[in-house]
């Protein structure tokens, strides 16, 4: 995704303003509250679970842009930071403010919707660095996502601690993460071909760890698959 808008839409505004900034703002506040106005301190642990929520929202964004993104969020952060303040606090914003509010929201406005034409998208093509890259993301993902479910299982089915089931959730997390940096869009494409990498590494980890040795379907059947996904994605388009 260039800097055009995707499709040829306008973005949506509402999002950049209510969906980012309210969890910025209202998570600020609460922290704000507990260090200075001595409110109670599950407020700021409250506020400091918003702001990580707030810290993907801009991700939805239809525009790939980050400084754009981020750079218009902030005129309408401005603006409904005194809005917060007066409404929550009782801080009613002066004639200056709402000049300087309404400049910088002017300012912003023209940068979102300033008519920008839509550059053609590159074709794809696969190259050897591209497909190093592919393989050893998708070895990353398994290896997250079978260990996370490994401690997991230990903890539940083995009776080890409850340290092994919250390491291997961490794990788990970082698994979702992973997928994200793979040269393609294509999620769908992504995680069909990631399958038949997690079913190798599946066998192959239940074989180093547990020593569950394959026998031969299992052997046959992970080759069939790794071979299906392969082509899959790999395939000349």
């Amino acid at each position: 995704m260039n800097d055009a808008h995707r499709d040829g839409h306008v973005p949506s505004i509402a999002l950049a303003v209510e969906a980012t900034n309210t969890p910025k703002i209202g998570g600020g506040w609460l922290i704000f509250q507990t260090v200075r106005v001595q409110q109670p301190f599950w407020w700021a642990i409250l506020g400091g679970l918003i702001l990580v929520v707030y810290g993907f929202i801009p991700t939805f964004q239809p525009i790939s842009n980050f400084g754009r993104v981020f750079a218009v969020y902030g005129g309408f952060f401005i603006v409904l930071s005194y809005a917060w303040g007066w409404l929550l606090s009782g801080e009613r914003p002066d004639k200056g403010d709402y000049i300087g509010a309404g400049i910088a929201l002017c300012g912003v406005l023209v940068a979102w919707f300033w008519p920008r034409k839509q550059k053609a998208a590159q074709p794809f093509h696969w190259t050897a660095p591209t497909v190093v890259l592919a393989v050893v993301l998708f070895l990353v993902a398994g290896l997250c996502e079978i260990g996370g479910g490994w401690l997991v299982w230990q903890a539940v089915r083995e009776g080890k601690s409850a340290f092994w089931g919250a390491a291997g959730g961490v794990v788990l997390i970082a698994y979702g993460f992973v997928p994200t940096a793979q040269p393609i869009l294509n999620f769908g494409r992504i995680y069909a071909v990631y399958g038949g990498f997690f079913i190798v590494l599946s066998y192959a980890w239940g074989w180093a760890v547990d020593r569950e040795r394959p026998d031969a379907g299992d052997c046959i059947g992970a080759l069939v698959a790794i071979a299906g996904v392969a082509v899959a994605f790999f395939f000349p388009r």
